[in-house]
């Protein structure tokens, strides 16, 4: 394990899902509910300084601080330390976190040549895309995406909410910023190329307003049904039929005042990308 890589705490529910907080090698990350915590939770369960993880790069423990409410590993107490593993599950209170450490899962698939080479192509050119860039991720279709998430830096949020966004978490379409690491980014491209992953998007705006965006569109009244029914609109295909198939007037509603442009995989392109921007 390279001792550079870095510890990931994510917050698992609520209206935190998804915030990340980074562990140094070398350093302690303290959690609590008071504003001087580097982690601050929105949970009065918690005590002001309640626990801490720490990380040397190679291994990670967490501690409990004090506080009446529990520190919990695993489903078991913490009362003062213990050794803490990658993808272990941590209760704080009221609040879940989990904690990974950066990049550890290598990818379990090899490419062709050809293949590995379209994929450094398509990166290259993504590189030249000015503004912030956000993912929305088809978690669904394939694990390892997921892994790539929440082994990486950058924070996310499911487009489902409430019970059912709890139920379906890990199958649910992600939003995730990738401007904010740019080893998931490349991860993404030069693992999912082709695979039609999701789709990509570049918005000044915060990930919250994104995703409340996006999630206007999630459901459509179809002609003839009488339910709304999903609309998978982070298949890159799907995506480009329907926009190609959009009047002005709907284009407009669908970028609104969030999205500047959305990207999609295109193997026929020769920037490897198929692009439409907000008019």
């Amino acid at each position: 394990m390279s001792a550079s890589r870095r510890g990931i705490l994510e917050l698992c529910w609520g209206p935190q899902q998804g915030a990340k907080a980074i562990v140094t090698p070398g350093r302690s990350l303290t959690i609590g509910r008071d504003p001087g915590a580097a982690l601050v939770l929105d949970d009065p369960t918690v005590a002001p300084q309640h626990a801490a993880v720490e990380w040397d790069g190679e291994q990670a423990r967490l501690r409990h601080l004090g506080g009446p409410a529990l520190t919990l590993l695993s489903g078991q107490a913490v009362t003062t330390a213990a050794p803490l593993a990658h993808g272990e599950w941590i209760r704080v209170g009221g609040t879940d976190l989990t904690f990974h450490v950066e990049a550890l899962t290598p990818c379990p698939w090899s490419r062709e040549p050809a293949d590995e080479a379209a994929a450094e192509a398509a990166l290259t050119a993504l590189q030249r895309v000015h503004g912030p860039l956000f993912a929305v991720l088809d978690t669904a279709c394939e694990p390892r995406i997921a892994e790539l998430v929440r082994e990486s830096t950058a924070p996310w949020r499911s487009l489902f909410d409430g019970v059912e966004g709890a139920r379906l978490a890990d199958a649910a379409p992600h939003v995730v910023s990738l401007s904010a690491d740019p080893r998931l980014r490349a991860d993404l491209v030069r693992e999912g190329w082709g695979y039609r992953w999701g789709v990509l998007l570049v918005s000044d705006k915060s990930l919250f307003e994104v995703r409340q965006h996006l999630r206007k569109f999630l459901l459509v009244q179809r002609e003839g049904e009488p339910e709304p029914t999903y609309f998978r609109f982070y298949d890159p295909d799907v995506l480009r039929v329907f926009l190609d198939s959009c009047t002005p007037t709907e284009l407009a509603q669908w970028f609104g005042n969030v999205v500047r442009c959305h990207l999609g995989e295109d193997l026929d392109s020769p920037t490897g990308w198929w692009r439409v921007d907000a008019r």
